[in-house]
């Protein structure tokens, strides 16, 4: 596995609590012999994963990997999923429509007791002590 490189940076403004939210687009090379063909598109895909979430569900911190040439698209909380556990939509078999994506981000919502309609802050760092995979990697999903 390679370090992703960053490839952009937009600056969301006032961003839920009147501060600011960076969002970082990267790149992981899959390590071929070639350029990847997939590449813009897969980043374009992503992008667009992104924001249906930010639209669905305002004021998260949403992360998407996509990712066709394996056949999956990735959806994450990192604050409280970490990078390793989140929304999995099988490419092969799903597309990463709006009802998948919708169907997704809600699910990790409710694993995690929080809205569907709108981030509560409180409720939100109440989740992040309780269950934040960043704070103690081992702390298992909650159901």
């Amino acid at each position: 596995m390679r370090d992703p490189i960053t490839l952009a940076r937009h600056i969301l403004p006032r961003f839920m609590a009147g501060g600011d939210m960076v969002l970082l687009e990267k790149y992981e090379d899959p390590g071929m012999e070639r350029e990847d063909p997939h590449a813009a598109a897969d980043r374009a895909s992503a992008m667009t994963v992104h924001g249906m979430l930010r639209r669905i569900y305002p004021g998260y911190a949403w992360a998407v990997i996509f990712d066709s040439i394996k056949g999956y698209c990735f959806i994450m909380l990192p604050i409280l999923t970490g990078t390793r556990d989140g929304y999995f939509i099988n490419l092969r078999t799903h597309q990463a429509d709006e009802q998948q994506v919708r169907n997704g981000g809600g699910l990790l919502l409710e694993c995690y007791k929080q809205s569907r309609a709108r981030l509560n802050m409180a409720a939100f760092l109440d989740a992040r002590a309780q269950h934040s995979k960043l704070v103690l990697p081992s702390r298992p999903m909650p159901t």
